[in-house]
């Protein structure tokens, strides 16, 4: 059984590494962006292949960010109030505690 050749490439700024297939041309992966997976036939289209599939990830990224609530505040905004809790309004009024600082005695040499 012959071992499949790899190459790690890099034109400066993206990081590929090359499978060659059996059926021609490339399996094109990337250690920095474990989700690109694509196949080219030349090194000039792996990274253009590459590039693509990252825009389209950053773009689906940005897309759920602005679709997506935090499971947080949605728990926050059903919470029933608890028995004795104090209103929003009150706790904000509250002052932070301060810590106290040791105090230090200064010795004077004799």
């Amino acid at each position: 059984m012959a071992k499949t050749k790899r190459y790690t490439i890099s034109d400066g700024k993206l990081v590929l590494t090359l499978k060659v297939a059996d059926e021609g041309g490339y399996i094109v992966t990337s250690p920095l962006y474990p989700d690109v997976l694509t196949q080219a036939e030349t090194i000039e289209e792996a990274f253009e292949n590459a590039r693509d599939v990252i825009a389209l990830f950053k773009a689906d990224r940005a897309n759920t960010k602005k679709t997506r609530t935090s499971p947080v505040s949605k728990a926050r905004d059903h919470a029933l109030p608890l028995k004795g809790a104090k209103p929003r309004a009150k706790l904000a009024a509250l002052k932070p505690v301060q810590k106290k600082r040791p105090v230090t005695q200064q010795v004077s040499p004799v």
